[in-house]
Formats: C-alpha cells, structure tokens, sequence
C-alpha cells in the first residue's frame, strides 16, 4: 500500500485525525488533500502545531490567523510541552462521540513529528491490542484508556516529486538524493529571506544584502563569501548550494 493510501485509511479507520504541523513551516505543513477527505467524510480534525520550542510568540500569533477557526493544539513532543491539553482535548471528543472504541490517527509529512508524538501519548504502559473485529489487517490499536485508543500506523503523507522545496525544508531528503540542488537551494534562500533571515545572516550575508538581493544574487553573495570559485574568481554556484542545504539540514 502507497504512502498516501495508507494515510488516507488513517482518516478511515479513526474518529478522531490529529494533523501535525511543524511550528516553523505552518503553510507548508498542511495537506489539501488530506483536510479535504477528513471535512468530507465529516470526521473530526484537529491540527497539532508541534515544536512550537523552536519559535517565537510572534509565530505562534502569526499560526493562530492562518488556522483561524481550526481547532488547535500547540505542542512540543521533545520538550513534552502541551500534552496534558491534547489528552483533555482527546477525552472531551471522545466522550462527545460516545462509543465504545474511540481512535485516534496521526497523519503529517515527515519530520513534522508523527512518531514523536505517538510516544508521547502512548507511553510505556499502554497496551497494545491487536487483530480487532472490522480492524485492517497488520495495524495496532494503542489503548490510551478505557475505550480509546491510538491507531499505531503509517500515516506519512508522501511528497510529490515536484516538492523538492519540502523535501529540503523537512530534512526528508538528503543532498545526495536531490535531482536540482541549486533550484532547491534558490527556494531555500527566498523562502528564508521572507521567512529565516537569521539563518542568511549566519551564511554571512548583511541584512542590507538579505533585503536587496534576489535568490540568485544572495547564492553567488554566499559563494564568494564562502571563498567557494570557479576560475576567473566566478562563484561556484554548485558547491555553495550544497553548503547552504547541509547547512539548513544541521538546523
């Protein structure tokens, strides 16, 4: 079963769909598709803002707009920040629902936090139960409480192959595995000149620069910067991309 597929059986299988989202890449955390199903078989959604440890207020203000009128939760796995709202948040739907099984699925692009988040509710103790009448066959129901439970399963939803922008944001791609290195890198320079100035500032560019360049202009800037030439002292546009991505990824 493709990644996707498996995904969308999450919103099947569960009454309860936690959506994550990474904190830094609110917009690009989100699926269309996704959203689409869970409001069209009429499930209930709620969207999990994870590593909010990793942002400012500012941020946070700015994720409460762009989800206005979404129900959200903001968390920290790592941290194990938010966890006591989400559980209340969990009990309340499902005492809402009232049924005797309650799940709950995870779905999110990787490195959003999936996984991490599975451990957090989960826990050492919890129960795993498995082979459930009406159940697809393989998967894992995680007994959180009496009469709720966690569908351990893959929910990843896949990138498009046209998402090499995404794949370098979430780190899901190493730079060897990228087809465009300098295209992506480009995206990563406009999207952090909007969005990560810092992150410029460490690459050894001036805010007067961040502001005034393009994307090329900022990847040759960086290059030369970076001492990092072709003959004729032209930037090596190549190899600075490589740079910038591995440099992003270590963030």
């Amino acid at each position: 079963m493709g990644l996707l597929n498996q995904a969308l059986h999450v919103v099947d299988e569960s009454d309860l769909i936690l959506l994550m989202i990474d904190a830094r890449f609110p917009s690009f955390s989100r699926n269309a598709l996704i959203e689409k199903v869970i409001e069209n078989k009429k499930k209930q959604g709620v969207f999990v803002i994870n590593k909010i440890d990793l942002v400012d207020q500012e941020k946070l203000d700015e994720i409460k707009k762009i989800f206005a009128g979404k129900k959200l939760v903001f968390i920290s796995s790592k941290k194990r920040m938010g966890s006591k709202f989400l559980r209340l948040l969990i009990s309340i739907e499902a005492k809402k629902a009232n049924k005797e099984r309650f799940i709950i699925g995870v779905t999110g692009y990787p490195n959003t936090g999936k996984s991490s988040l599975i451990n957090l509710l989960s826990g050492r103790g919890s129960a795993r139960v498995s082979n459930q009448a009406g159940f697809t066959r393989g998967r894992q129901l995680i007994r959180l409480k009496d009469g709720i439970y966690l569908l351990d399963s893959p929910g990843v939803i896949p990138f498009n192959e046209n998402d090499s922008f995404k794949l370098v944001l979430f780190n899901a791609l190493s730079i060897n595995q990228l087809k465009d290195t300098e295209q992506s890198a480009l995206e990563l320079l406009e999207f952090t000149k909007k969005e990560k100035p810092d992150f410029l500032v460490e690459q050894g560019l001036s805010l007067k620069e961040i502001n005034s360049c393009s994307g090329d202009e900022l990847l040759d800037l960086i290059a030369l910067k970076k001492n990092l030439k072709l003959k004729g002292n032209k930037p090596n546009t190549k190899l600075a991309s490589i740079k910038i991505i591995q440099e992003w990824q270590k963030n």
